[in-house]
């Protein structure tokens, strides 16, 4: 949303005008140049196990071993230049 949009006049946004001007020039500058599907958002779990039971879910399955892995700092670091989710949001 950007700065007033379905706000009351008067009313601010939780979002600087900078980062809301980074993010629109991110998304027009990958729009023009005719990418139809983009990063904008990087979630990276730098561990494997969870300490929730879902239903359903196949981690708890995992061996012991698998579960304890965690990323290194170095591991996030390249998913997060691999992404390239914050290309465009960097000064």
């Amino acid at each position: 949303m950007l700065s007033g949009e379905g706000r009351n006049p008067g009313e601010t946004t939780s979002i600087p005008m900078i980062q809301q001007y980074r993010i629109a020039k991110y998304l027009i500058q990958r729009k023009l140049s005719g990418e139809k599907r983009f990063p904008l958002v990087l979630m990276l779990e730098p561990l494997f196990q969870c300490n929730l039971a879902c239903a359903g879910c196949g981690k708890i399955d995992y061996p012991k071993e698998t579960l304890q892995k965690r990323l290194s700092v170095e591991e996030a670091l390249r998913a997060v230049d691999e992404c390239g989710a914050a290309d465009g949001l960097s000064k």
